[in-house]
Protein backbone atom coordinates (compact mmCIF):
# COMPACT_ATOMS: atom_id res chain seq x y z
CA UNK A 1 0.00 0.00 0.00
CA UNK A 2 3.01 2.43 0.56
CA UNK A 3 3.13 2.26 -3.44
CA UNK A 4 -0.51 3.85 -3.48
CA UNK A 5 -2.25 5.98 -2.10
CA UNK A 6 -4.91 5.57 -4.28
CA UNK A 7 -5.33 2.37 -3.85
CA UNK A 8 -5.16 2.32 -0.47
CA UNK A 9 -7.54 4.74 0.07
CA UNK A 10 -10.14 2.78 -2.51
CA UNK A 11 -9.41 -0.24 -0.06
CA UNK A 12 -10.44 1.88 3.04
CA UNK A 13 -13.64 3.00 1.23
CA UNK A 14 -14.44 -1.00 -0.31
CA UNK A 15 -12.78 -3.43 2.51
CA UNK A 16 -14.02 -6.23 0.77
CA UNK A 17 -12.02 -5.74 -2.11
CA UNK A 18 -8.75 -7.14 -0.68
CA UNK A 19 -9.69 -10.32 -1.61
CA UNK A 20 -8.23 -9.20 -5.04
CA UNK A 21 -4.90 -9.39 -3.22
CA UNK A 22 -5.54 -12.94 -2.04
CA UNK A 23 -6.17 -14.60 -5.21
CA UNK A 24 -2.10 -15.55 -6.53
CA UNK A 25 -2.51 -18.57 -8.35
CA UNK A 26 -0.75 -19.82 -11.46
CA UNK A 27 -3.77 -18.92 -13.82
CA UNK A 28 -3.81 -15.40 -12.06
CA UNK A 29 -0.31 -14.49 -13.12
CA UNK A 30 -1.57 -13.18 -16.54
CA UNK A 31 -5.17 -12.31 -17.05
CA UNK A 32 -6.71 -11.67 -20.38
CA UNK A 33 -9.33 -9.37 -21.60
CA UNK A 34 -12.20 -12.35 -21.14
CA UNK A 35 -10.76 -12.39 -17.51
CA UNK A 36 -11.17 -8.54 -17.15
CA UNK A 37 -14.60 -8.69 -18.39
CA UNK A 38 -15.68 -11.13 -16.26
CA UNK A 39 -14.14 -8.87 -13.60
CA UNK A 40 -16.42 -6.26 -14.23
CA UNK A 41 -19.44 -8.31 -15.44
CA UNK A 42 -21.33 -7.44 -12.33
CA UNK A 43 -21.10 -3.60 -13.43
CA UNK A 44 -24.66 -1.79 -14.35
CA UNK A 45 -23.41 1.99 -14.13
CA UNK A 46 -20.96 4.14 -14.32
CA UNK A 47 -20.70 3.67 -10.49
CA UNK A 48 -20.44 0.44 -10.21
CA UNK A 49 -17.91 0.29 -13.29
CA UNK A 50 -15.43 2.17 -11.65
CA UNK A 51 -15.49 0.20 -8.23
CA UNK A 52 -14.94 -2.43 -10.52
CA UNK A 53 -12.01 -1.07 -12.44
CA UNK A 54 -9.81 -0.27 -9.49
CA UNK A 55 -10.78 -3.88 -7.87
CA UNK A 56 -8.87 -5.36 -11.20
CA UNK A 57 -6.44 -2.46 -10.91
CA UNK A 58 -5.55 -3.74 -7.20
CA UNK A 59 -4.50 -6.98 -8.39
CA UNK A 60 -2.65 -5.60 -11.61
CA UNK A 61 -0.80 -2.90 -9.27
CA UNK A 62 0.69 -5.95 -6.79
CA UNK A 63 1.86 -8.33 -9.13
CA UNK A 64 3.80 -5.40 -10.50
CA UNK A 65 5.31 -3.60 -7.08
CA UNK A 66 5.88 -7.54 -6.07
CA UNK A 67 7.93 -8.29 -9.55
CA UNK A 68 5.80 -11.15 -10.23
CA UNK A 69 5.15 -9.15 -14.03
CA UNK A 70 7.75 -6.97 -15.58
CA UNK A 71 7.21 -3.86 -17.18
CA UNK A 72 6.01 -5.00 -20.40
CA UNK A 73 3.55 -7.58 -18.93
CA UNK A 74 1.96 -5.08 -16.32
CA UNK A 75 1.08 -2.73 -20.16
CA UNK A 76 -0.11 -4.71 -21.56
CA UNK A 77 -2.79 -6.12 -18.69
CA UNK A 78 -3.42 -2.66 -18.25
CA UNK A 79 -4.00 -2.28 -22.16
CA UNK A 80 -6.29 -5.43 -21.37
CA UNK A 81 -8.22 -3.97 -18.75
CA UNK A 82 -8.89 -1.04 -20.65
CA UNK A 83 -10.37 -3.05 -23.69
CA UNK A 84 -12.73 -4.28 -21.17
CA UNK A 85 -13.27 -1.57 -19.84
CA UNK A 86 -14.55 -0.06 -23.19
CA UNK A 87 -16.65 -2.64 -24.63
CA UNK A 88 -18.50 -2.89 -20.93
CA UNK A 89 -19.41 1.27 -21.31
CA UNK A 90 -20.34 0.66 -24.80
CA UNK A 91 -22.57 -1.81 -23.55
CA UNK A 92 -24.11 0.21 -21.12
CA UNK A 93 -24.66 2.99 -23.70
CA UNK A 94 -26.46 0.47 -26.19
CA UNK A 95 -28.43 -0.96 -23.31
CA UNK A 96 -29.58 2.82 -22.55
CA UNK A 97 -30.36 3.68 -26.35
CA UNK A 98 -31.30 0.22 -28.36
CA UNK A 99 -32.93 1.76 -30.95
CA UNK A 100 -29.64 3.58 -31.70
CA UNK A 101 -28.01 0.57 -31.37
CA UNK A 102 -30.19 -1.37 -33.93
CA UNK A 103 -29.69 1.03 -36.58
CA UNK A 104 -25.56 1.17 -37.03
CA UNK A 105 -22.53 -0.98 -36.84
CA UNK A 106 -20.12 0.80 -34.67
CA UNK A 107 -16.45 -0.36 -34.62
CA UNK A 108 -14.08 1.29 -31.64
CA UNK A 109 -10.50 1.35 -33.02
CA UNK A 110 -7.56 1.81 -29.67
CA UNK A 111 -4.84 4.23 -30.94
CA UNK A 112 -1.57 4.84 -29.43
CA UNK A 113 -0.82 3.36 -26.08
CA UNK A 114 -3.61 1.04 -25.55
CA UNK A 115 -3.48 0.34 -29.55
CA UNK A 116 -0.07 -0.66 -29.17
CA UNK A 117 -0.92 -3.11 -25.54
CA UNK A 118 1.79 -0.58 -23.60
CA UNK A 119 -0.96 1.25 -21.39
CA UNK A 120 0.54 3.46 -18.46
CA UNK A 121 -1.77 3.13 -14.95
CA UNK A 122 -3.20 6.85 -15.74
CA UNK A 123 -3.20 7.92 -19.45
CA UNK A 124 -5.51 9.50 -22.24
CA UNK A 125 -7.44 5.98 -24.01
CA UNK A 126 -7.12 7.67 -27.71
CA UNK A 127 -9.83 6.46 -30.41
CA UNK A 128 -11.28 6.45 -33.91
CA UNK A 129 -14.91 5.42 -34.16
CA UNK A 130 -15.86 3.96 -37.48
CA UNK A 131 -19.84 3.29 -38.20
CA UNK A 132 -21.86 1.33 -40.97
CA UNK A 133 -25.80 1.02 -41.21
CA UNK A 134 -26.93 -2.05 -39.91
CA UNK A 135 -27.28 -4.71 -42.22
CA UNK A 136 -30.63 -5.29 -44.33
CA UNK A 137 -31.31 -1.79 -42.40
CA UNK A 138 -32.02 0.07 -45.06
CA UNK A 139 -34.48 -2.18 -46.27
CA UNK A 140 -36.06 -3.24 -42.98
CA UNK A 141 -36.18 0.24 -40.99
CA UNK A 142 -35.41 3.03 -43.60
CA UNK A 143 -32.40 3.81 -41.79
CA UNK A 144 -29.80 5.38 -44.78
CA UNK A 145 -25.91 6.71 -44.23
CA UNK A 146 -26.81 9.97 -41.91
CA UNK A 147 -29.29 8.08 -39.72
CA UNK A 148 -26.83 4.85 -39.11
CA UNK A 149 -23.96 7.80 -38.53
CA UNK A 150 -26.31 9.99 -36.02
CA UNK A 151 -27.20 6.95 -34.13
CA UNK A 152 -23.53 5.72 -33.87
CA UNK A 153 -22.14 9.51 -32.87
CA UNK A 154 -24.90 9.24 -29.98
CA UNK A 155 -23.57 5.68 -28.51
CA UNK A 156 -19.93 7.06 -29.04
CA UNK A 157 -21.06 9.66 -26.96
CA UNK A 158 -22.65 8.17 -24.15
CA UNK A 159 -19.86 5.57 -23.81
CA UNK A 160 -17.08 8.47 -23.54
CA UNK A 161 -18.93 10.22 -20.93
CA UNK A 162 -19.21 7.00 -18.76
CA UNK A 163 -15.56 6.75 -18.66
CA UNK A 164 -14.39 10.06 -18.68
CA UNK A 165 -17.24 11.63 -15.96
CA UNK A 166 -16.23 12.53 -12.07
CA UNK A 167 -18.56 10.97 -9.66
CA UNK A 168 -18.50 9.84 -6.15
CA UNK A 169 -15.69 7.17 -7.16
CA UNK A 170 -14.03 9.33 -9.19
CA UNK A 171 -13.16 8.75 -12.92
CA UNK A 172 -11.84 5.90 -14.59
CA UNK A 173 -9.44 7.79 -17.64
CA UNK A 174 -10.52 10.44 -20.42
CA UNK A 175 -11.23 8.93 -23.72
CA UNK A 176 -9.78 11.06 -26.41
CA UNK A 177 -11.05 10.90 -30.02
CA UNK A 178 -9.00 13.44 -31.40
CA UNK A 179 -6.70 11.44 -33.42
CA UNK A 180 -9.64 10.81 -35.63
CA UNK A 181 -9.81 12.63 -39.46
CA UNK A 182 -9.44 16.70 -38.72
CA UNK A 183 -9.50 16.10 -35.37
CA UNK A 184 -11.59 17.94 -33.11
CA UNK A 185 -12.85 19.84 -36.35
CA UNK A 186 -14.18 16.67 -37.80
CA UNK A 187 -17.28 14.72 -36.97
CA UNK A 188 -16.59 12.11 -34.47
CA UNK A 189 -17.53 8.71 -36.37
CA UNK A 190 -17.18 8.10 -40.04
CA UNK A 191 -17.89 5.58 -42.25
CA UNK A 192 -15.01 3.11 -43.30
CA UNK A 193 -15.18 4.94 -46.96
CA UNK A 194 -15.35 8.54 -45.35
CA UNK A 195 -11.90 7.45 -43.19
CA UNK A 196 -10.06 5.92 -46.53
CA UNK A 197 -11.02 9.11 -48.24
CA UNK A 198 -9.37 11.62 -45.74
CA UNK A 199 -6.06 9.68 -45.65
CA UNK A 200 -5.96 8.96 -49.64
CA UNK A 201 -5.88 12.67 -49.89
CA UNK A 202 -5.67 14.64 -46.93
CA UNK A 203 -4.09 12.86 -43.84
CA UNK A 204 -0.60 14.27 -42.72
CA UNK A 205 2.45 12.37 -42.28
CA UNK A 206 1.91 12.07 -38.39
CA UNK A 207 -1.82 10.62 -38.95
CA UNK A 208 -0.31 7.61 -40.63
CA UNK A 209 2.51 7.28 -37.75
CA UNK A 210 -0.80 7.28 -35.24
CA UNK A 211 -2.18 4.24 -37.31
CA UNK A 212 1.02 2.13 -36.53
CA UNK A 213 -0.63 1.18 -33.13
CA UNK A 214 -4.39 0.86 -34.96
CA UNK A 215 -6.34 -1.89 -33.15
CA UNK A 216 -10.04 -2.94 -32.89
CA UNK A 217 -10.98 -3.32 -29.06
CA UNK A 218 -14.68 -3.20 -29.10
CA UNK A 219 -18.20 -2.81 -30.89
CA UNK A 220 -18.35 -4.87 -34.20
CA UNK A 221 -14.59 -6.26 -34.26
CA UNK A 222 -15.33 -7.48 -37.63
CA UNK A 223 -15.65 -3.58 -38.89
CA UNK A 224 -12.96 -2.70 -37.02
CA UNK A 225 -10.79 -5.76 -38.51
CA UNK A 226 -11.60 -4.42 -42.11
CA UNK A 227 -10.95 -0.68 -41.40
CA UNK A 228 -7.33 -1.80 -39.90
CA UNK A 229 -6.80 -3.83 -43.44
CA UNK A 230 -8.50 -1.11 -45.52
CA UNK A 231 -5.92 1.35 -44.39
CA UNK A 232 -2.63 -0.35 -43.61
CA UNK A 233 -1.32 -0.13 -47.82
CA UNK A 234 -1.63 3.66 -47.17
CA UNK A 235 0.58 2.95 -43.73
CA UNK A 236 3.23 1.05 -45.09
CA UNK A 237 3.47 3.21 -48.03
CA UNK A 238 3.60 6.59 -46.33
CA UNK A 239 6.83 6.68 -46.25
CA UNK A 240 7.32 7.56 -49.91
CA UNK A 241 5.64 10.86 -49.04
CA UNK A 242 7.60 13.85 -50.21
CA UNK A 243 9.99 14.83 -47.06
CA UNK A 244 8.82 12.22 -45.18
CA UNK A 245 11.27 12.29 -42.76
CA UNK A 246 12.11 15.40 -42.73
CA UNK A 247 8.61 16.47 -41.58
CA UNK A 248 8.53 13.43 -38.57
CA UNK A 249 11.80 14.69 -37.34
CA UNK A 250 10.75 18.14 -37.53
CA UNK A 251 7.38 17.43 -35.52
CA UNK A 252 9.49 15.55 -32.74
CA UNK A 253 11.85 19.10 -32.83
CA UNK A 254 8.43 20.88 -32.43
CA UNK A 255 7.67 18.69 -29.48
CA UNK A 256 10.54 19.46 -27.64
CA UNK A 257 10.19 23.29 -28.19
CA UNK A 258 6.81 23.27 -26.63
CA UNK A 259 7.44 21.74 -23.35
CA UNK A 260 7.57 24.69 -20.37
CA UNK A 261 11.19 25.50 -19.78
CA UNK A 262 11.21 24.73 -16.24
CA UNK A 263 10.32 21.43 -17.27
CA UNK A 264 12.03 20.05 -19.77
CA UNK A 265 15.11 18.44 -17.20
CA UNK A 266 12.50 16.43 -15.23
CA UNK A 267 10.34 15.13 -18.59
CA UNK A 268 9.50 12.23 -18.46
CA UNK A 269 8.27 11.29 -21.61
CA UNK A 270 8.66 14.26 -24.20
CA UNK A 271 11.94 15.98 -22.98
CA UNK A 272 15.40 14.94 -24.70
CA UNK A 273 16.35 11.52 -24.13
CA UNK A 274 12.59 10.23 -22.74
CA UNK A 275 10.33 7.76 -23.70
CA UNK A 276 9.24 9.66 -26.94
CA UNK A 277 12.59 9.68 -28.61
CA UNK A 278 12.62 5.94 -27.92
CA UNK A 279 9.44 5.46 -29.64
CA UNK A 280 9.70 8.38 -32.81
CA UNK A 281 12.99 6.51 -33.56
CA UNK A 282 11.20 3.21 -33.77
CA UNK A 283 8.25 3.92 -35.23
CA UNK A 284 10.49 5.86 -37.91
CA UNK A 285 12.43 2.73 -38.77
CA UNK A 286 9.33 0.70 -39.19
CA UNK A 287 8.13 2.94 -41.85
CA UNK A 288 10.62 3.36 -43.64
CA UNK A 289 11.60 -0.59 -43.48
CA UNK A 290 8.81 -1.82 -42.73
CA UNK A 291 7.39 -1.88 -46.66
CA UNK A 292 9.57 -4.81 -47.50
CA UNK A 293 9.81 -6.43 -44.21
CA UNK A 294 6.23 -7.43 -42.67
CA UNK A 295 8.37 -9.24 -39.77
CA UNK A 296 9.17 -5.45 -37.87
CA UNK A 297 5.07 -4.43 -38.37
CA UNK A 298 4.07 -4.41 -34.69
CA UNK A 299 2.32 -1.76 -32.39
CA UNK A 300 4.28 -2.76 -29.68
CA UNK A 301 7.55 -0.27 -29.21
CA UNK A 302 9.30 -3.35 -27.75
CA UNK A 303 8.30 -6.06 -30.25
CA UNK A 304 9.45 -3.73 -32.82
CA UNK A 305 12.31 -2.99 -31.29
CA UNK A 306 12.97 -6.36 -30.73
CA UNK A 307 12.63 -7.46 -34.42
CA UNK A 308 14.13 -4.29 -36.10
CA UNK A 309 17.54 -5.52 -34.00
CA UNK A 310 16.73 -9.49 -35.39
CA UNK A 311 16.66 -7.83 -38.87
CA UNK A 312 19.41 -6.15 -38.56
CA UNK A 313 18.01 -2.38 -39.01
CA UNK A 314 19.57 -1.71 -35.48
CA UNK A 315 23.12 -3.00 -33.66
CA UNK A 316 22.44 -5.76 -31.02
CA UNK A 317 24.53 -3.49 -28.77
CA UNK A 318 22.43 -0.70 -29.89
CA UNK A 319 19.17 -2.58 -29.26
CA UNK A 320 19.47 -4.28 -26.48
CA UNK A 321 20.66 -0.54 -24.43
CA UNK A 322 17.51 0.88 -26.07
CA UNK A 323 15.39 -2.09 -24.72
CA UNK A 324 17.00 -1.82 -21.00
CA UNK A 325 16.56 2.42 -21.18
CA UNK A 326 12.97 2.02 -22.19
CA UNK A 327 11.97 -0.35 -19.68
CA UNK A 328 13.67 1.17 -16.72
CA UNK A 329 11.78 5.07 -18.17
CA UNK A 330 8.68 2.90 -17.84
CA UNK A 331 8.81 1.83 -14.62
CA UNK A 332 9.41 4.95 -13.62
CA UNK A 333 6.80 6.64 -14.68
CA UNK A 334 4.59 3.55 -13.30
CA UNK A 335 5.65 4.24 -9.98
CA UNK A 336 5.37 8.20 -10.33
CA UNK A 337 1.24 7.64 -11.86
CA UNK A 338 0.49 4.67 -9.28
CA UNK A 339 1.18 6.60 -6.24
CA UNK A 340 -1.87 8.95 -6.22
CA UNK A 341 -3.20 7.65 -9.89
CA UNK A 342 -2.97 10.73 -11.48
CA UNK A 343 -1.57 11.68 -15.11
CA UNK A 344 2.06 12.84 -14.79
CA UNK A 345 5.20 12.45 -16.99
CA UNK A 346 7.36 14.86 -14.51
CA UNK A 347 9.78 13.31 -11.68
CA UNK A 348 9.51 14.95 -8.40
CA UNK A 349 11.94 17.33 -6.62
CA UNK A 350 10.09 16.65 -3.20
CA UNK A 351 13.14 13.70 -1.38
CA UNK A 352 10.31 11.70 0.53
CA UNK A 353 9.11 11.12 -3.35
CA UNK A 354 12.31 10.29 -5.06
CA UNK A 355 12.73 7.79 -1.16
CA UNK A 356 9.89 6.18 -2.30
CA UNK A 357 9.84 5.23 -5.93
CA UNK A 358 13.38 4.83 -5.57
CA UNK A 359 12.74 1.78 -2.78
CA UNK A 360 9.85 0.80 -4.85
CA UNK A 361 12.40 0.30 -7.71
CA UNK A 362 14.40 -2.01 -5.75
CA UNK A 363 17.13 0.65 -4.72
CA UNK A 364 17.43 0.33 -1.30
CA UNK A 365 20.70 1.76 0.35
CA UNK A 366 20.69 5.08 -1.25
CA UNK A 367 17.53 5.54 -3.00
CA UNK A 368 17.08 9.19 -3.71
CA UNK A 369 21.35 9.24 -5.40
CA UNK A 370 20.94 5.64 -7.35
CA UNK A 371 17.47 6.81 -8.90
CA UNK A 372 19.03 10.02 -10.33
CA UNK A 373 22.17 8.05 -11.61
CA UNK A 374 20.81 5.49 -13.25
CA UNK A 375 17.69 8.08 -14.43
CA UNK A 376 20.49 10.44 -15.92
CA UNK A 377 22.70 7.47 -17.32
CA UNK A 378 19.58 5.52 -19.21
CA UNK A 379 18.31 9.93 -20.34
CA UNK A 380 21.84 10.05 -22.00
CA UNK A 381 21.56 6.91 -23.49
CA UNK A 382 18.55 7.15 -25.37
CA UNK A 383 19.47 10.84 -26.42
CA UNK A 384 22.84 9.49 -27.53
CA UNK A 385 20.81 6.44 -29.54
CA UNK A 386 17.89 8.43 -30.90
CA UNK A 387 20.57 11.15 -32.60
CA UNK A 388 22.19 8.33 -34.33
CA UNK A 389 18.85 6.46 -35.66
CA UNK A 390 16.75 9.44 -35.61
CA UNK A 391 18.95 11.63 -38.06
CA UNK A 392 20.66 9.15 -39.75
CA UNK A 393 21.23 9.74 -43.92
CA UNK A 394 20.31 6.40 -45.06
CA UNK A 395 17.00 6.68 -43.85
CA UNK A 396 16.30 9.19 -46.07
CA UNK A 397 17.55 8.20 -48.78
CA UNK A 398 15.81 4.62 -48.29
CA UNK A 399 12.36 6.51 -48.34
CA UNK A 400 13.05 7.64 -51.28
CA UNK A 401 13.37 3.96 -53.54
CA UNK A 402 10.55 3.14 -55.15
CA UNK A 403 9.08 -0.07 -53.77
CA UNK A 404 10.28 -2.32 -56.56
CA UNK A 405 13.70 -0.80 -56.18
CA UNK A 406 14.13 -1.95 -52.59
CA UNK A 407 14.51 -5.39 -53.63
CA UNK A 408 15.90 -6.57 -57.21
CA UNK A 409 15.12 -9.48 -59.14
CA UNK A 410 17.71 -11.68 -60.31
CA UNK A 411 17.53 -10.76 -63.92
CA UNK A 412 16.85 -7.34 -62.87
CA UNK A 413 20.32 -6.82 -60.79
CA UNK A 414 22.26 -9.18 -63.46
CA UNK A 415 20.94 -5.94 -66.15
CA UNK A 416 21.97 -3.32 -63.30
CA UNK A 417 25.34 -4.61 -63.49
CA UNK A 418 25.41 -4.81 -67.30
CA UNK A 419 24.41 -1.18 -67.28
CA UNK A 420 27.38 -0.42 -64.66
CA UNK A 421 29.75 -1.46 -66.98
CA UNK A 422 30.81 -4.67 -64.92
CA UNK A 423 33.26 -7.23 -67.39
CA UNK A 424 31.80 -9.99 -65.18
CA UNK A 425 28.19 -9.15 -64.16
CA UNK A 426 27.72 -13.27 -63.50
CA UNK A 427 30.36 -13.51 -60.77
CA UNK A 428 29.70 -10.22 -59.36
CA UNK A 429 26.32 -11.49 -58.70
CA UNK A 430 27.72 -14.42 -57.51
CA UNK A 431 29.21 -12.43 -54.58
CA UNK A 432 26.07 -10.95 -54.04
CA UNK A 433 24.12 -14.04 -53.24
CA UNK A 434 26.73 -15.34 -51.15
CA UNK A 435 26.51 -12.49 -48.55
CA UNK A 436 22.75 -11.87 -49.03
CA UNK A 437 21.62 -15.73 -49.05
CA UNK A 438 20.18 -17.34 -45.33
CA UNK A 439 18.00 -16.07 -43.10
CA UNK A 440 20.45 -14.90 -40.28
CA UNK A 441 20.90 -11.89 -38.71
CA UNK A 442 23.93 -11.70 -40.64
CA UNK A 443 22.28 -12.34 -44.10
CA UNK A 444 19.70 -9.51 -43.15
CA UNK A 445 22.01 -7.09 -42.43
CA UNK A 446 23.95 -7.86 -45.51
CA UNK A 447 20.37 -7.24 -47.66
CA UNK A 448 19.87 -4.50 -45.89
CA UNK A 449 23.27 -2.96 -47.37
CA UNK A 450 23.11 -4.74 -50.41
CA UNK A 451 23.87 -4.16 -53.80
CA UNK A 452 27.26 -2.74 -53.69
CA UNK A 453 29.66 -2.37 -56.34
CA UNK A 454 31.16 -6.19 -57.13
CA UNK A 455 34.69 -5.33 -56.97
CA UNK A 456 33.63 -4.09 -52.93
CA UNK A 457 31.80 -6.89 -52.22
CA UNK A 458 34.71 -9.20 -53.38
CA UNK A 459 36.43 -7.32 -50.10
CA UNK A 460 33.61 -7.72 -47.73
CA UNK A 461 33.55 -11.37 -48.13
CA UNK A 462 37.80 -11.33 -47.34
CA UNK A 463 37.42 -8.88 -43.95
CA UNK A 464 41.23 -10.18 -43.00
CA UNK A 465 43.08 -8.33 -45.55
CA UNK A 466 44.33 -5.34 -43.93
CA UNK A 467 43.40 -1.20 -44.84
CA UNK A 468 46.61 -0.96 -46.93
CA UNK A 469 45.69 -3.46 -48.87
CA UNK A 470 41.88 -2.98 -49.78
CA UNK A 471 40.77 -0.90 -52.54
CA UNK A 472 39.87 2.69 -51.87
CA UNK A 473 35.69 2.23 -52.10
CA UNK A 474 36.16 -0.83 -50.07
CA UNK A 475 38.31 0.99 -47.37
CA UNK A 476 35.70 3.73 -47.19
CA UNK A 477 32.85 0.96 -46.43
CA UNK A 478 34.96 -0.44 -43.72
CA UNK A 479 35.26 2.91 -42.17
CA UNK A 480 31.84 4.04 -42.71
CA UNK A 481 29.04 3.40 -39.87
CA UNK A 482 26.55 2.04 -42.11
CA UNK A 483 28.72 -0.72 -43.22
CA UNK A 484 31.41 -1.88 -41.05
CA UNK A 485 28.73 -4.03 -38.65
CA UNK A 486 28.78 -5.88 -41.41
CA UNK A 487 32.10 -7.16 -42.14
CA UNK A 488 32.67 -7.43 -38.28
CA UNK A 489 29.08 -9.92 -38.32
CA UNK A 490 31.18 -11.73 -41.32
CA UNK A 491 33.76 -12.33 -38.79
CA UNK A 492 31.91 -13.19 -35.88
CA UNK A 493 31.96 -10.45 -34.33
CA UNK A 494 29.29 -7.89 -32.01
CA UNK A 495 28.95 -5.55 -34.95
CA UNK A 496 29.40 -2.65 -32.98
CA UNK A 497 30.08 0.33 -35.10
CA UNK A 498 34.07 1.47 -34.83
CA UNK A 499 35.05 5.11 -34.98
CA UNK A 500 35.43 6.47 -37.87
CA UNK A 501 39.15 7.31 -39.07
CA UNK A 502 40.59 9.49 -41.46
CA UNK A 503 41.01 8.23 -44.92
CA UNK A 504 44.74 8.31 -45.71
CA UNK A 505 45.64 7.32 -49.24
CA UNK A 506 48.65 4.91 -48.47
CA UNK A 507 52.04 5.85 -49.76
CA UNK A 508 53.23 5.11 -53.04
CA UNK A 509 55.85 2.54 -52.91
CA UNK A 510 59.18 4.01 -53.51
CA UNK A 511 61.75 1.59 -55.95
CA UNK A 512 64.91 0.59 -54.02
CA UNK A 513 68.05 2.46 -54.54
CA UNK A 514 70.41 1.12 -56.93
CA UNK A 515 73.32 -0.73 -55.21
CA UNK A 516 76.61 0.90 -56.38
CA UNK A 517 79.59 -1.67 -56.85
CA UNK A 518 81.67 -2.53 -54.21
CA UNK A 519 80.09 -0.39 -51.64
CA UNK A 520 76.95 0.52 -50.01
CA UNK A 521 73.74 2.37 -50.85
CA UNK A 522 73.57 5.84 -50.89
CA UNK A 523 71.80 7.30 -48.33
CA UNK A 524 68.82 9.10 -48.57
CA UNK A 525 69.36 13.43 -48.12
CA UNK A 526 66.93 14.05 -45.24
CA UNK A 527 69.17 16.98 -44.14
CA UNK A 528 71.17 19.67 -44.86
CA UNK A 529 74.53 18.86 -46.55
CA UNK A 530 76.28 21.53 -43.89
CA UNK A 531 74.73 19.05 -41.33
CA UNK A 532 75.64 15.65 -43.09
CA UNK A 533 79.60 16.89 -43.24
CA UNK A 534 79.38 17.99 -39.60
CA UNK A 535 78.35 14.10 -39.01
CA UNK A 536 80.70 12.75 -41.14
CA UNK A 537 83.74 14.91 -40.09
CA UNK A 538 82.71 13.63 -35.99
CA UNK A 539 82.52 10.09 -37.07
CA UNK A 540 86.43 11.07 -38.80
CA UNK A 541 87.91 12.16 -35.66
CA UNK A 542 86.00 9.63 -33.03
CA UNK A 543 87.94 6.97 -35.42
CA UNK A 544 91.42 8.81 -35.07
CA UNK A 545 90.74 9.32 -31.27
CA UNK A 546 90.16 5.89 -30.59
CA UNK A 547 93.11 3.31 -29.20
CA UNK A 548 93.91 0.24 -31.37
CA UNK A 549 93.50 -2.84 -30.14
CA UNK A 550 96.98 -4.63 -29.25
CA UNK A 551 98.09 -7.22 -31.67
CA UNK A 552 97.93 -10.62 -30.60
CA UNK A 553 101.09 -12.47 -30.09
Amino acid sequence: MGASEALADHLARHPRDWRALATYESADLHPGVADFERGLADATDPVSLRVAYRRCLLAIAARDVCGTTDVAEAAAELADLATATLRAALAMACAAAPGDAAQCRLAVIAMGKCGGHELNYVSDVDVIFVAEPAEGGASAAGADEGKALRAATRLASHMMRICSETNVEGTIWPVDANLRPEGRNGPLVRTLSSHLAYYQRWAKTWEFQALLKARPVAGDLALGEEYVATLAPLVWHAAERENFVADVQKMRRRVVENIPAGEVERELKLGPGGLRDVEFAVQMLQLVHGRSDASIRSGSTLAALDALGAGGYVGRVDAAQLDDAYRFLRSLEHRIQLYKLRRTHLVPEDDADLRRIGRSLGMRTEPITELHRAWKRHTSVVRRLHEKLFYRPLLDAVAQLAPGEARLSTEAARERLVALGYADPSGALRHLEALASGVSRKAAIQRTLLPRPPRLVRGLRRPRRRPAQLPSGLRRARQDPLVAPAAAARRGGRGREPRPRPLRRPPRPRPPPARPRGGRPPRRRTRSRAARRATWSRRSWRRCAAPTAPSRP
